[in-house]
């Protein structure tokens, strides 16, 4: 996870409670803390995005023939435009205000904030990369990523500067290349965590983990 903003109050006090009595005095802080580093953002020098970033998931037959075309030739399960279609159709989060029955559950179903966010990379008007970006109240997660290896860098640049540019708090990231581009720009965080995602798989099965993506299984739906 790379933390952009200092987005520990949520954990702290749910780790802590004795702690709560601390919690205006910490929020004040927090808060004082984002807003100056929102000041960062005149001096990054604004450049042309190469990737398209949309505030939707088009499961559209564009993306249907790219990971048709895709597929094959990649060392990693590549999902059919169903699953998209699927992810789109029936979203398990609503975006507002908790209610009272919510707050009953740990892992609420309401959001402040939920989106999923299509990214596509083109060459010479041709569909050559996907990126699905999930945002659940400003955290950012790189759910699915079907690109090259050479190109997986140029969504990581545009990813990364367009999170900035929106304020996002962090951004969670388990593909290595992607995660390696981040790595490199480390001064763009105030900190990064890393995460452990072990597989249960089974031992009949010549499968490896690295298959899979991030979204694939309940992630990308919360």
């Amino acid at each position: 996870i790379f933390y952009l903003n200092p987005n520990f109050s949520a954990l702290i006090f749910a780790k802590f409670p004795k702690l709560s009595i601390l919690k205006p005095i910490y929020l004040l802080s927090e808060n004082i803390v984002k807003a100056v580093l929102k000041i960062r953002k005149l001096f990054y020098k604004k450049v042309k995005p190469t990737v398209q970033i949309r505030y939707n998931l088009d499961a559209d037959k564009e993306l249907a023939d790219f990971l048709t075309e895709f597929a094959p030739s990649s060392n990693k399960m590549v999902r059919p435009i169903e699953h998209f279609e699927w992810i789109a159709s029936y979203p398990w989060m609503q975006s507002g205000n908790p209610t009272a029955e919510s707050k009953k559950y740990y892992f609420s179903s309401v959001a402040k904030s939920f989106n999923y966010i299509s990214c596509r990379l083109y060459s010479n008007g041709r569909l050559i990369g996907f990126c699905l970006l999930k945002e659940r109240d400003k955290n950012l997660s790189v759910c699915y990523l079907y690109a090259n290896e050479e190109d997986k860098p140029i969504f990581a640049k545009d990813i990364l500067n367009w999170s900035i540019e929106q304020n996002m708090d962090t951004i969670f990231s388990m593909d290595e290349t992607f995660t390696n581009y981040l790595l490199q720009n480390k001064r763009k965080f105030i900190y990064i965590k890393k995460i452990r995602r072990p597989y249960l798989l089974p031992k009949s099965k010549n499968i490896s983990a690295d298959i899979f993506q991030f979204g694939d299984g309940d992630v990308v739906f919360t």
